[in-house]
């Protein structure tokens, strides 16, 4: 553990000592914390989520385990200073999530004496924390059968004068409480079962763990299922994805009423609070890495390149699809991109302010939250490069993946909006003529609000919509709103030379975003401007 200027910093360990991943905690200015994780080199090829001070649970002859680093550093200096050896205590990274993942391996073995290890678990007093101690507790228990051991498992309670979110730094600060003594009177697996009404529980819990270990990292949210896929991206997983893997299982003993049963089962094993607003508003997310944004007083902003971590939560990422990396020692400019929007804007005086307003813009996309603008209208004739930058930005942004495609006069519908969660921008090639511009819906998705969004057929949720708008018209767009504050969040690109048909590549589009290293080139062009303005 590190601590430096309101960072503390805890280190996750494979068995040899080396340095998996950093966890680190921000202590912010209102009270709260922000956490940011960093995983070494090495951790590309351990990819395994491992427990803290995993170098010395081979040793223990009991481990306590709690919810948080900071918590089991402040428990271990306890019973350190209590003279109590034998006794180890780890945690896993993730909350919830973290139980559901973890490598359990070290736990499962007997002790000394034959007998199997005993785990203590210590859960905060809240609804998280029993779902961690629920998850802990059916894989522990899953494994020991498995590898036919007897489960030696306790569950530390809170005293029951304690309100919801009592924790055991609670208890290692209250001087009327005895530590020691909370330990020792920690219930048995049977007193647990009971409490929890578990002693005869049905068989299909077992079987929602074993779906929902089959498809790997899975959660659901509010919008439905969603996976960690091979393109490091959280995926919509379809309902009757999960429900056909049910009936598979059940095999001839599928009725209705079971597969409903089990499906609302994993539905609440598996659920998460939408995860995905502002998860992380500081974080790039591209092919071969995650750019993670840090502010410090000397440096100003600079990125780093870290392992892509499913607990940053990205729905979007740069070059899954269109294979884009970044490349730190990859010089020049794109100059493909460039000299064709020199061609489009040809004799244009103010071309090279154009060119920089386009820059802000690309980098505007990358990043969720950003003064920049976020809508840009390519306004101007036929024929005139418009569409064809916006074919382009679409490739540079991944494709139909990343992107959406909702018409300016949807965004006011009740269901449409919702296609443009997770998306990096939406995007028109057309806009009717004498449009009317939504403008108060536009303004708070262009602002990156949090806001209610619905889709047909299930229950409405709150999501941070920060894709960015481009759209190209032959005719100029009418708002209503001619306040400065519409003016603010719109860059206008004007296009006012036509392109000979001689002239004209219709497959141009297709080409740039096919070229790896004009796209590597173009994102270390946008990452560029981004660093810049966030340090203006």
């Amino acid at each position: 553990m590190e601590h430096h200027q309101g960072r503390t910093s805890y280190t996750y360990t494979n068995e040899n000592n080396d340095p998996l991943t950093t966890v680190t905690r921000i202590a912010l200015h209102d009270g709260g914390k922000t956490i940011e994780t960093k995983h070494s080199r090495l951790a590309g090829a351990d990819k395994r989520h491992v427990f803290y001070r995993l170098c010395d649970l081979r040793f223990a002859s009991t481990v306590i385990i709690v919810e948080g680093e900071k918590k089991a550093e402040a428990l271990a200096n306890y019973l350190k200073s209590n003279e109590l050896s034998g006794t180890v205590v780890t945690t896993a990274r993730g909350g919830a999530n973290g139980a559901k993942r973890v490598e359990l391996a070290p736990l499962i073995r007997t002790n000394a004496n034959g007998q199997g290890v005993k785990i203590i678990l210590w859960r905060d007093a809240d609804r998280g924390g029993e779902e961690w101690e629920r998850r802990l507790y059916k894989r522990l228990s899953s494994e020991y059968a498995r590898a036919d051991l007897v489960l030696n498992i306790h569950f530390v309670r809170p005293p029951a004068k304690f309100d919801n979110g009592w924790d055991c730094e609670d208890a290692l600060s209250d001087p009327e409480i005895d530590v020691n003594k909370l330990i020792d009177d920690a219930i048995n697996e049977r007193q647990w079962k009971t409490l929890h009404d578990l002693t005869n529980e049905a068989p299909e819990g077992a079987i929602a763990d074993e779906i929902i270990d089959r498809f790997g990292n899975i959660i659901r949210t509010e919008n439905g299922f969603y996976r960690w896929s091979r393109d490091l991206v959280w995926e919509a997983t379809p309902d009757g994805l999960i429900q056909r893997a049910v009936a598979d299982r059940l095999g001839a003993g599928a009725t209705g009423r079971k597969l409903t049963s089990l499906m609302t089962l994993i539905k609440a094993k598996a659920f998460e609070p939408w995860p995905f607003s502002d998860a992380n508003p500081n974080r790039v997310f591209v092919k071969n890495c995650d750019l993670v944004f840090t502010h410090n007083p000397e440096a100003g902003w600079t990125y780093e390149e870290r392992e892509p971590d499913p607990e940053a939560y990205p729905l979007s990422r740069i070059g899954a699809v269109s294979n884009i990396e970044l490349d730190r020692n990859l010089l020049g400019e794109p100059s493909r991109f460039l000299g064709m929007l020199r061609r489009c804007w040809a004799g244009d005086a103010d071309v090279g302010d154009k060119i920089r307003l386009l820059q802000q813009f690309f980098g505007a996309c990358l990043l969720p939250h950003t003064k920049i603008p976020g809508i840009l209208i390519c306004f101007g004739k036929s024929h005139s490069g418009k569409s064809t930058l916006i074919d382009i930005l679409e490739g540079f942004l991944g494709g139909p993946k990343n992107v959406s495609h909702v018409a300016i006069d949807d965004l006011g519908h009740r269901f449409r909006p919702e296609a443009l969660v997770g998306k990096l921008a939406n995007l028109m090639r057309e806009l009717p003529k004498s449009q009317l511009i939504p403008d108060a819906t536009i303004k708070l998705m262009a602002d990156g609000v949090v806001m209610q969004v619905e889709g047909k057929g299930r229950n409405p949720y709150d999501a941070a919509i920060t894709a960015k708008h481009a759209y190209a018209t032959n005719f100029p767009p009418v708002f209503r709103d001619t306040t400065p504050a519409m003016a603010r969040r719109l860059f206008v690109l004007t296009f006012n030379n036509v392109i000979p048909e001689a002239d004209a590549d219709s497959d141009f589009a297709r080409s740039i975003t096919a070229d790896i290293v004009e796209m590597a080139k173009l994102l270390r062009w946008a990452l560029d401007v981004l660093v810049r303005l966030l340090n203006a």
